[in-house]
């Protein structure tokens, strides 16, 4: 803890995304984290991120470097379309990228950039609001989305699909799209979540 605070002594938001894409590196070993962290103003995406994500919103125009190549699949079995369980596949390494995460060192450094994170959430917060409080939200709602079994019912519509079940398409719109990831991704997002809700407090 002591290293990161000196690492990070004197650290603005224009200044801060060198020493982050340095402490966030060694938080796991899979490649696709360095490739992420070259983007620039990351404490401002994560915290547009978060609040969106608090919102309900899916927050794709912060992270557009996450964005797939690959499109949504649906299928035909037995007169009814559902969605391809190869379609789950595509989230695959970006699941495995956050589950990846060391829990104690994410919770770490997320502490000591808490001053620039409460200047970024400044910049686009109403008066007397509290990040900390939007990250509270933000995990509860991923945590609120239930975990499948079985075929997934679509209904097509003219350009894409809804999911028949009620429920499913009530949900939010970032809701929706963890559901997407598949229930075995979901697991482990969740299963992580939780892992970090603890070790934030």
């Amino acid at each position: 803890q002591e290293r990161l605070s000196e690492q990070l002594k004197g650290t603005t938001l224009l200044t801060s995304d060198a020493v982050i894409r340095e402490l966030a590196a060694v938080l796991s070993a899979r490649p696709e984290l360095a490739a992420w962290l070259v983007n620039d103003d990351l404490v401002r995406r994560f915290v547009a991120s978060v609040n969106n994500i608090a919102d309900g919103k899916n927050p794709r125009q912060h992270l557009e470097f996450l964005r797939l190549e690959k499109g949504f699949q649906a299928i035909d079995r037995d007169g009814r379309t559902i969605i391809d369980p190869a379609s789950y596949a595509r989230y695959d390494a970006i699941v495995a990228v956050f589950v990846s995460l060391d829990t104690e060192g994410t919770a770490a450094l997320y502490a000591e950039l808490t001053p620039l994170i409460d200047d970024a959430y400044a910049e686009i917060a109403p008066p007397g609001s509290r990040f900390e409080d939007r990250l509270v939200a933000a995990i509860d709602e991923l945590l609120e989305v239930p975990v499948l079994s079985g075929d997934v019912e679509l209904q097509p519509k003219v350009l894409t699909f809804s999911y028949s079940d009620n429920e499913l398409e009530s949900l939010s719109p970032m809701q929706r799209q963890l559901l997407r990831m598949g229930p075995d991704n979901v697991r482990a997002v969740q299963a992580k979540l939780h892992e970090l809700q603890a070790a934030l407090r």
